[in-house]
């Protein structure tokens, strides 16, 4: 197999569809469609179904972020703002298929808000509010923080350790919210007492990093709304590590990318809402 970016100097140069929020939303949806089809092509070769076969990447200087007229350094105008976990196997561009440019990425464990991570987000929305069109909260599956974190609360004699490490501590205590609200919508469920410890374990996980990511976007919508821009969509969704897919809510069938025609999902309006979203997720998990 031979995955192949190609650029052709002759082939006219094109700025990507990224006017509004819409169009960047889509433009990411189907740049994490071409991760994951090049991903399934990978395992596809390596297990003998398809040979010889070739993916080939159109690329040009300005998805290379190289100038086009030598010395003249190309402006910073990224489309999308990210936070994203500092996770190694998260590298959010190649997650959505984009190149230099178009993404203002601020990454930390738990994609959380730290102080210095909104100083970072303040700065793109006061100089960069021409091209940013929306600003996403990236959570993914298998997280170390928010597993860490569900252990700590579910066993908190376990983690003295991290009560010395106040660096550690930080990151565990921004998550634990999402874990008692994971864990209040998981009791409210009339099947809550069937689950064996390990299982219960399991749920409040993924219930976890979901809610983390939509409690986070919340937060990130607030800052935003405080520096006056009104316009930036703020959104939310979780990369899953199983199969490439970026979806915005627990899936009920993991054979299919996402049932509600896009990747991302809002934050809800108020902190009473995320009662209900909470609930919602636990039946789709339920009902797998």
């Amino acid at each position: 197999m031979d995955l192949i970016y190609r650029f052709d100097p002759h082939h006219p140069v094109t700025l990507p569809a990224d006017t509004d929020a819409d169009s960047v939303t889509q433009l990411m949806q189907t740049g994490n469609e071409r991760f994951v089809e090049m991903l399934q092509t990978l395992q596809r070769t390596i297990a003998g179904e398809v040979t010889d076969e070739s993916i080939i990447v159109p690329v040009c200087p300005i998805s290379l972020g190289l100038p086009v007229i030598p010395g003249l350094v190309p402006a910073q105008a990224p489309f999308a703002m990210v936070v994203g976990c500092a996770d190694a196997r998260v590298p959010i561009e190649i997650v959505f298929d984009q190149f230099f440019n178009g993404m203002f990425v601020v990454r930390v464990a738990g994609n959380a808000l730290s102080t210095e991570g909104l100083g970072s987000i303040q700065y793109a929305v006061k100089t960069m509010s021409d091209s940013l069109k929306l600003g996403l909260v990236l959570g993914h599956t298998g997280c170390g923080a928010m597993t860490a974190a569900v252990d700590s609360y579910l066993q908190p004699h376990d983690y003295v350790e991290i009560g010395f490490s106040h660096a550690l501590r930080s990151v565990l205590d921004r998550a634990m919210i999402a874990v008692r609200g994971a864990d209040r919508a998981l009791k409210m469920s009339s099947s809550s007492s069937m689950f064996s410890e390990q299982k219960r374990r399991e749920i409040l996980i993924e219930l976890t990093i979901y809610l983390n990511a939509a409690l986070t976007s919340y937060q990130l919508k607030h800052e935003v709304r405080q520096l006056g821009n009104t316009d930036l969509r703020i959104c939310y969704g979780v990369y899953d590590l199983a199969d490439g897919l970026v979806r915005p809510n627990p899936s009920a069938c993991l054979a299919k990318p996402c049932d509600t025609g896009t990747i991302f999902a809002e934050p809800p309006e108020s902190p009473e809402a995320f009662i209900d979203l909470a609930q919602g997720w636990v039946q789709r998990i339920l009902s797998r």
